[in-house]
């Protein structure tokens, strides 16, 4: 096992208002009986990358690329 191999990254439904429009809210909400807890959660998801590198030549991200991204090695 290699744990430090492992990238999360975040993807569209780790916003704050996809997750009210798919229920993640209204289950924190339900099971915890008030929304303290999503908040802690939402605060985490904004920690978590947008996107990995790998080897320097494989770029991993959830969904599609943004026409207004400029060159990826302008980031290095």
């Amino acid at each position: 096992m290699r744990p430090h191999s492992l990238v999360l990254l975040r993807g569209n439904h780790e916003t704050s208002s996809l997750t009210r429009t798919y229920g993640f809210y209204d289950e924190v909400v339900k099971k915890y009986g008030n929304h303290n807890v999503w908040t802690r959660i939402i605060e985490v998801f904004k920690y978590l990358p947008l996107a990995a590198v790998i080897d320097d030549s494989i770029l991993c991200l959830h969904g599609g690329l943004s026409p207004e991204l400029p060159l990826l090695d302008k980031f290095s």
